[in-house]
């Protein structure tokens, strides 16, 4: 195969690993329209780019959304298409885990005390002990979520639209009747979902309002499965006790939003999947995945099976 390697997120010398080993193969850093397979993010590149790839046949895509690029087309043109799945899983859960701790340990107070030098106790009211975590989305970072989460003995139930049993999930539910008994209940919300057409404003006005007012949002998915607009009334009204958001709409989010200046809102700039080792991880991804195409075996995280 030829295969052309896009530079955006991962440097030319960081593929030479690849490079060396897979050596059945031509890589590529030029976009040569007799590529056969394309490994990368592409973010940002309409339909039309992915015309010049004549011969393309498998499509190695590095990030695990796929809502920057349009699955129906590469069906259409029976291309194979994988993702990132794993790549990004253990960062994200320990950033989850590390919003639900700031705001139930007050850090945010101790910090601005720090600055000026200020000594006082600030009581926590909130625990993840015993606690109930609704985890919508229940793929490999929700599951991962889950394991990391179980350790501190909270009742986790997993949302997803077809019914599996899955390790560290004390419930999985797939019906939205459910679902809504479990948002009147749970102690924290942690979206995972992918965005999609049945996704985007998933978590709406009138889902909001069933949760409990001592309730914390954590938000590591996309900015549009929640209806912003609704979730800063519902903050504003005190119905919601915080939102831990990784991801907003739109991003960045303008200096001029009134997000910013929330009191219960702690924002991160879509930066829950940085970790020191992610680009090893995706180097990992590709190695493995070109490794068992070598060895003719069934690919792992395969979205659309092409003509592979």
């Amino acid at each position: 195969m030829k295969i052309f390697l896009e530079t955006t997120y991962m440097n030319k010398n960081s593929y030479q690993d690849i490079i060396d080993t897979f050596i059945e193969h031509t890589f590529t850093f030029t976009e040569e329209s007799n590529c056969d397979a394309i490994i990368g993010v592409f973010q940002g590149k309409d339909l039309s780019y992915f015309d010049q790839f004549k011969q393309l046949k498998w499509f190695l895509l590095i990030t695990a959304g796929f809502d920057h690029i349009d699955l129906d087309y590469f069906k259409k043109r029976n291309i194979t298409v994988t993702n990132g799945q794993g790549v990004y899983d253990i960062q994200i859960a320990e950033d989850v885990i590390a919003k639900m701790l700031f705001f139930n340990r007050r850090m945010d107070q101790y910090h601005d005390q720090m600055k000026s030098h200020v000594w006082k106790h600030q009581a926590p009211h909130y625990e993840l002990y015993k606690n109930q975590v609704l985890i919508l989305g229940a793929g490999s970072i929700g599951q991962l979520i889950a394991k990391r989460l179980k350790s501190f003995e909270m009742e986790i139930i997993g949302y997803k639209r077809t019914l599996e049993e899955l390790p560290n999930f004390d419930h999985i539910i797939t019906s939205l009747d459910d679902l809504e008994t479990y948002l009147k209940t749970c102690d924290y919300l942690i979206i995972s979902l992918p965005l999609n057409q049945y996704t985007k404003h998933f978590v709406s006005d009138e889902r909001l309002s069933l949760l409990k007012p001592t309730c914390l949002i954590v938000n590591i998915a996309r900015g549009e499965i929640i209806d912003q607009d609704a979730l800063i009334k519902h903050l504003k009204a005190k119905k919601i006790r915080g939102a831990a958001l990784d991801v907003v709409t739109p991003e960045p989010l303008p200096k001029d939003h009134e997000l910013w200046d929330l009191d219960q809102v702690f924002i991160s700039p879509h930066n829950a999947s940085a970790s020191p080792k992610m680009h090893q991880r995706r180097l990992d991804l590709v190695f493995d995945l070109l490794q068992m195409y070598r060895e003719e075996k069934p690919l792992k995280h395969v979205a659309i099976q092409g003509q592979l």
